[in-house]
């Protein structure tokens, strides 16, 4: 396999799993854009492109295509960090080792972040943003960070505060665009390099003062790409790559170059590092002859190779780097020629005395997921993946913990094609799963029963289908729905019960796959939906059918030239909504939704604008809002409120019972962002003019009850001598919250407005100060 379509694989893989890098979504509404608050990752990395030890050691970070990792060194407590950065390609611990910082590729632009290590929460988003990868330094002693990149086509250096992050200096760099930055170990020099009309510049100033010392310019340069200054102040080694091919090149303390190594790497060469004691240099990238990894160690003194070391990360080294101790080197890359087998470790960690590989991790155990499926006491998030466990791939149903995602089981599901559906019932106390069984005989229907509590095995049901697509437990709990088609490639449905484990199965009457299945709200029907296909067109199907004899109680029209992939059922049973596609010569296949009411069979709304395939579907609560794959629109008039970017996960969403979390198979939970649209409702003042020192009481006010978990309002106000609340909670089945509004003691006559905030809604009440 050539590079790049290994490289193809890969971004390929960062777009399903994040996102997120998550997640890689963000809200629009009037022209406002923010991103889905994640509230816990479970990202995988497919190739591995930054690595950092703790200096305190005993703690490694790993960063990559699906976001960033941190573990401890023995690979236990794996951690996936909540990051925005879904190609994160540096990490660095700050020299107390209680901060991460990391930078990569967001959605919005290149983006850094600090993250506190123990409690794994993002402290500070720093304010630059950078058309590519921004670059960062810790200094020496902690006390400030260095971030360095470019914007439309003009580089920038400013040095922060550790502390409040402010900027103290700014360096007036040459270059227009900065890849790489680093401190001497004193803290006296910051290094640079970067790129200024088809040059390399390499730059080297006084940090405490701004002065430059040195500049050094390569003609036809395009990448200084990574740089570091040996512990003992006596090297600095970069990495320079030009039209006339890749240098490696060793320089003294001040930047003056001693030497050219005679690096392997003729493809590329991405990361340095030099060993604790300054007296060794590691250098990894990629060489054109195969395999293409290359992993080099050099004698400094010398300025020779010691060891060309044998990685198995056959498609490129990325990340290099030594454990504080000197006795470990870590090294990180991508297999590709062994990704599909998911027999893949893109983590290997070397014994520094001996340069023999000591220990291997996959960097990602999950390499796809499918189903998902949220409990309703919305204590558990199931989901459908396939891990690996230093061999093939394997089909497993995951138990997480659905606040804090930590994995309770790995169920082993026989289901070896792949687990299509995914539902629990509604006491939460058991979960379905629906799906295939590959086998050589031919394939076979799955369908299970497990105690979502302990993850045991409850039954294991002999359907009479041929494809199971959807199940479903009865709103009253008595009988589990299977829809797909029999043996003989007709759509059905099948109906169990659950206290006899008995089924009766119904063919439907229409040709194609049964895809998509909900319960109606008296437990007497289902209605489903799918792809009928004749004489080389298709149209979608969807009808009500009792689940006591199987007829047909009322079929919908959905439109010639369309199809049906997924139904979500409105909390109050009166609408479905039906989403597939429809065909338009000349254009093609475009997303379709309709929203259908049940008693009339009559269309509600249809939303516009809708992505094809359409993703799975769910109404929130108050049925007001639809939520399709990462976006949400009005049921009202099918207005998009909501706009997502990239996928959060490749199955999903499952929406919690309360509406106020969404999760995604096998990546992650979010916020749901529009829990409490069209809630607010007024913030008043008991006084609208209040004296110098004086204070008054506000009241917020929604328009209905706050629901479960209630309604969190953001308050915010443009005079500087009114002081008040960050937010405020509305509690739920509460209408209503105060807070009180203080006025400074030194306050002048002047005026204010306070402004309220909830689900992308605002309202306001000014102030006066007399």
């Amino acid at each position: 396999m050539n590079r790049n379509a290994i490289s193809t694989i890969a971004k390929a893989a960062t777009a399903i799993a994040i996102a997120a890098v998550g997640a890689l979504a963000a809200a629009q509404q009037t022209g406002i854009q923010n991103p889905f608050p994640v509230r816990w990752l479970d990202t995988p990395i497919e190739a591995v492109e930054a690595i950092a030890y703790s200096p305190l050691g005993g703690t490694l970070a790993i960063g990559g295509n699906g976001g960033v990792q941190v573990m401890s060194t023995s690979f236990t407590n794996v951690r996936s960090l909540a990051t925005l950065v879904g190609d994160a390609q540096m990490v660095q611990f700050s020299p107390d080792g209680k901060t991460l910082a990391v930078s990569g590729r967001a959605y919005d632009g290149g983006r850094i972040e600090l993250w506190n290590v123990s409690s794994g929460r993002l402290i500070v988003t720093l304010p630059e943003r950078a058309n590519n990868t921004p670059a960062f330094a810790f200094s020496p002693d902690g006390k400030t960070i260095a971030v360095a990149g470019d914007n439309t086509k003009v580089g920038w250096v400013n040095l922060h505060d550790a502390t409040d992050f402010h900027v103290i200096r700014t360096y007036p760099t040459y270059a227009t665009q900065i890849q790489s930055a680093a401190f001497s170990s004193d803290g006296i020099s910051i290094a640079l390099g970067g790129v200024r009309q088809g040059k390399g510049v390499l730059e080297f100033w006084e940090a405490a003062s701004g002065k430059l010392t040195r500049r050094t310019t390569f003609a036809g340069g395009y990448s200084v790409r990574s740089m570091a200054f040996a512990a003992d102040g006596k090297h600095f080694a970069d990495i320079f790559i030009g039209q006339t091919g890749i240098s490696l090149e060793l320089r003294n303390g001040s930047g003056a170059l001693i030497k050219r190594l005679p690096t392997l790497a003729d493809y590329g060469l991405y990361t340095l590092a030099f060993s604790p004691d300054g007296k060794q240099l590691l250098s990894c990238g990629q060489k054109n002859a195969e395999p293409n990894g290359l992993l080099e160690l050099w004698d400094v003194t010398k300025g020779a190779l010691v060891k060309d070391l044998p990685t198995n990360a056959t498609s490129g080294v990325f990340a290099v780097a030594w454990s504080p101790d000197g006795k470990k080197l870590a090294s990180g890359g991508f297999c590709g020629d062994q990704f599909y087998t998911g027999n893949y470790a893109p983590l290997e960690i070397w014994n520094a005395a001996t340069d023999t590989l000591q220990a291997t991790y996959a960097a990602s155990n999950t390499v796809g997921d499918s189903a998902v499926a949220y409990s309703p006491d919305n204590r558990t998030v199931a989901s459908g993946a396939s891990v690996t466990t230093g061999g093939p791939p394997a089909i497993v149903i995951q138990l997480r913990d659905a606040a804090k995602g930590t994995l309770r089981a790995n169920l082993q599901t026989t289901a070896t094609g792949g687990v299509n559906s995914l539902a629990f019932s509604k006491d939460s106390t058991l979960l379905a799963c629906g799906g295939m069984n590959n086998n050589p005989a031919g394939s076979l229907p799955v369908l299970e029963l497990w105690v979502a509590s302990s993850g045991r095995p409850f039954a294991a049901l002999s359907s009479g289908l041929g494809i199971i697509r959807t199940v479903a437990f009865s709103p009253e709990g008595k009988s589990l729905a299977v829809c797909g088609a029999d043996p003989s490639s007709n759509p059905a449905i099948e109906v169990w019960d659950l206290s006899t484990l008995t089924a009766k199965t119904f063919l439907i009457g229409f040709g194609g796959v049964a895809q998509s299945m909900v319960w109606t709200l008296d437990s007497q029907s289902v209605v489903v939906a799918g792809t009928e296909y004749e004489n080389n067109s298709s149209t979608g199907f969807i009808g009500v059918f009792s689940t006591q004899d199987g007829h047909l109680i009322r079929s919908f029209n959905f439109g010639d030239s369309s199809g049906i992939d997924t139904l979500a059922m409105s909390p109050d049973g009166k609408n479905v909504a039906a989403g597939g596609y429809k065909f338009v010569f000349e254009v093609g296949y475009l997303g379709r939704v309709i929203i259908l009411n049940l008693a009339s069979g009559q269309p509600v709304t249809q939303l516009p604008n809708v992505r094809y395939p359409t993703p799975q579907m769910a109404f929130l609560p108050r049925g007001d809002i639809l939520l399709a794959g990462v976006s949400m629109y009005r049921t009202s008039d099918g207005a998009q409120v909501f706009e997502g970017e990239g996928p959060i996960g490749s199955g999903g969403p499952a929406l919690s019972s309360d509406g106020l979390f969404i999760a995604y198979a096998g990546v992650s939970v979010v916020e749901n962002p529009l829990a409490n649209y069209g809630l607010l409702s007024a913030v008043s003042l008991k006084s609208s003019s209040i004296k110098a020192g004086k204070s008054t009481v506000a009241t917020i006010t929604l328009a209905s009850s706050a629901p479960a978990g209630g309604a969190r309002v953001t308050l915010s106000c443009d005079n500087s001598f009114l002081s008040l609340p960050v937010s405020v909670l509305v509690s739920a089945g509460k209408t209503s919250a105060t807070f009180t509004v203080k006025v400074s003691g030194n306050a002048t006559t002047s005026s204010g407005t306070i402004t309220a905030s909830c689900a992308f809604k605002s309202v306001s009440s000014a102030l006066t100060i007399p």
